[in-house]
């Protein structure tokens, strides 16, 4: 369902500290590039701490109708929370300022969330018209969630319940704050997921825990994982979205958010990235462009197969892992 906006600025919110200022500026330079003239918006960065240097260098982001409000947090008062925190992911606790959205942003009624990790490819004023009233918030599905039970290759897959990735987020914090959800989430993470064996996730697990059945649904296009855009089966993503995409080239031409998920999806540390040359584009605009970036090469050596092979076996069996190696160099091939 789809809304007027009444707002006069569409808010949008970061998650930085000084290790990630890097893409999060490439990230705000891709906003800001596709912004039209008559839209305002106001950028938000949150972060416990950040060098002033740097501050500097997220503040001079700004242009004609594009605010950046840096909210630099006192880590001493979420300290309690966070020492409770088990650190089992690459993420840091750093991204459960997510929770804090609603309390820190206390007179706005809606947000977009971003992780720093992605481009925006196009205008973004449409996602702000999805009507979330009476929703928590508006998310993508996570293919992946789907993909772990088609690679079992059992009869009848079916689409598992909806879980969507907390990296795209239109979010109604004036709901969060009327029902108390951000001390909520911090529970939940805290006594219910905090030892949990079955997940390694920062933050993801607890949102859809809490919100998935108040999430309206977002289209691919809003939250494109990079590597969606040429070695995945487009039927798959077909029949999870109900789009009609031809191949996973006429995906990327629509997509809207590309988003470098995996730990080696990054392109200003990996090379040969999928959609690495869209993050160049926008890299090449920021005050980074001088800066040679030493991009290393992914480790896929034998020893590195080897070890995803057993994990494969241990997993699916022989036959599945067959199965699932045949499956992938068709696509390959396909793509």
């Amino acid at each position: 369902m789809l809304r007027g906006v009444v707002e006069k600025y569409k808010h949008i919110v970061f998650i930085c500290d000084d290790n990630y200022v890097l893409p999060t500026v490439v990230a705000i330079q891709s906003v800001v590039e596709n912004i039209c003239m008559e839209e305002y918006y106001k950028i938000h960065i949150l972060s416990w701490k950040i060098a002033e240097s740097n501050c500097q260098i997220l503040s001079d982001l700004r242009a004609a109708n594009v605010e950046i409000c840096l909210h630099i947090l006192d880590s001493d008062c979420y300290k309690e929370k966070t020492q409770l925190v088990i650190q089992k992911t690459h993420v840091t606790s750093t991204a459960l300022l997510k929770f804090e959205i609603p309390n820190i942003l206390y007179d706005v009624s809606e947000v977009l969330y971003l992780d720093s990790d992605l481009i925006i490819k196009n205008n973004l004023s449409d996602i702000f018209e999805y009507d979330i009233t009476d929703s928590y918030l508006a998310a993508s599905f996570e293919f992946w969630n789907f993909l772990v039970k088609y690679f079992d290759f059992k009869k009848d897959v079916n689409i598992p319940d909806f879980y969507f990735n907390s990296g795209v987020m239109l979010l109604n914090i004036k709901k969060f704050r009327e029902e108390g959800l951000s001390e909520k989430l911090w529970d939940t993470k805290i006594n219910s997921f905090n030892n949990n064996p079955t997940t390694s996730l920062m933050d993801q697990d607890v949102f859809n825990y809490l919100c998935a059945s108040k999430c309206l649904h977002l289209p691919i296009k809003y939250n494109c994982n990079c590597k969606f855009t040429s070695s995945v089966d487009i039927n798959l993503i077909n029949r999870v979205y109900g789009t009609e995409y031809k191949d996973c080239l006429q995906l990327k031409e629509d997509a809207i958010i590309i988003h470098y998920v995996g730990k080696e999806d990054k392109p200003w540390i990996y090379r040969d990235v999928k959609c690495q040359q869209e993050w160049d584009y926008f890299y090449k605009k920021t005050v980074f462009v001088d800066k040679k970036l030493i991009r290393k090469k992914r480790v896929r050596n034998i020893r590195y197969l080897f070890k995803r092979l057993l994990t494969s076996l241990r997993k699916r069996g022989i036959i599945s892992t067959i199965k699932y190696l045949l499956y992938k160099e068709k696509v390959k091939r396909k793509n």
